[in-house]
């Protein structure tokens, strides 16, 4: 048995290549839960499935670069409440919301070797927007953020790899852009910047030397904390403060890449 064992263990070892540049272009699908953290009744719940495409570029040879560029669009059923600005009763509101996503980030790291293995420490920057329009309401979400994590990539034979990719980010200078045309009015609310996380599992099978498809599970958890209160003058119901609440998201999904490497 023992023997058994040290006969696998090379047959799954990380890919150490002195150096690569690949590029790739990528449909992603994923079911998204959106929650904001309201006191009851008040509630305010999304969850449908988007999808998108994503292009890429990633730098290896010691020193690490890498690049990409996503978009996404989809419904999601809406589950909430709303409040009468004249009487402040609540009721329960159900209806579609249409979904825009942005995003882009730049990476730079130092991949590390041992024997056939390797694994890559980066930094990085990026930016995040999420356009939301429900009936006539329409919130934009954006903020900068920070990113620390690592890659990696385990070669189990000459054609099938596996990695482990982790990622935390801290949003920066978040911001929600809030237009109610039914009220008339206006407003950019800060914020609260909080951490967040993604795990993704690439599964890769190289096709020749060049090319590869690429199969990635991921899981992404978004917090946004509570922005601050501003006051708002409709002309039709007075004078009213606004606040976006605190929430946190749910992302599971699968991305497949087509890749180019040289």
């Amino acid at each position: 048995m023992r023997t058994f064992f040290l006969f696998l263990l090379p047959a799954c070892t990380l890919l150490a290549k002195e150096t690569t540049q690949r590029v790739f272009f990528a449909y992603e699908t994923y079911y998204r839960d959106y929650h904001e953290k309201f006191e009851a009744p008040l509630k305010s719940d999304e969850k449908g499935v988007l999808s998108g495409l994503r292009v890429g570029y990633d730098y290896d040879h010691r020193l690490y670069l890498g690049a990409d560029l996503g978009i996404a669009w989809g419904r999601t059923r809406y589950d909430g409440s709303t409040v009468s600005l004249l009487t402040g009763e609540i009721a329960p509101s159900e209806a579609t919301t249409d979904n825009q996503i942005f995003n882009i980030e730049a990476r730079g790291g130092r991949t590390f070797r041992y024997r056939r293995c390797a694994i890559t420490p980066f930094l990085g920057v990026g930016f995040f927007q999420w356009n939301r329009l429900l009936d006539e309401d329409r919130e934009d979400y954006y903020w900068h953020y920070g990113a620390v994590g690592f890659r990696s990539v385990c070669e189990c034979t000459s054609f099938f790899s596996i990695g482990l990719n982790l990622k935390a980010m801290r949003m920066l200078r978040g911001e929600i852009s809030i237009d109610t045309n039914d009220h008339f009015f206006h407003q950019i609310l800060r914020l609260g910047n909080r951490w967040q996380g993604l795990a993704e599992l690439p599964l890769t099978y190289r096709i020749d030397r060049h090319w590869d498809v690429r199969w990635v599970p991921f899981f992404l958890k978004q917090n946004i904390g509570r922005s601050n209160s501003a006051l708002s003058i409709d002309p039709d119901f007075g004078t009213f403060r606004i606040l976006e609440p605190s929430s946190r998201t749910y992302v599971i999904g699968l991305r497949v890449e087509s890749g180019f490497n040289f």
